[in-house]
């Protein structure tokens, strides 16, 4: 599922329960759904990079000034 939004996205979670992975963008009054996938078969242990992408062939420039990893809670 994909949600797009033409206004610059400020901050990005990204979401891994079990095998799904799912990306929210901050709305302004709560995260808002941009894109799930799944299942997609991973190891418990993953390695996580950050990068920016767009649909131009224009050259263009992320700067990215906080990055937090947290694990959630474990499932109940």
């Amino acid at each position: 599922r994909r949600r797009s939004s033409a206004r610059a996205v400020w901050r990005l979670r990204l979401t891994r329960r079990g095998n799904t992975f799912t990306a929210e963008y901050d709305a302004g009054d709560g995260w808002a759904a941009l894109a799930s996938a799944g299942p997609i078969p991973l190891g418990p242990d993953v390695s996580v990079g950050v990068y920016a992408v767009q649909d131009t062939k224009r050259p263009m420039e992320a700067v990215f000034d906080t990055f937090t990893l947290v694990p959630l809670p474990a499932a109940k």
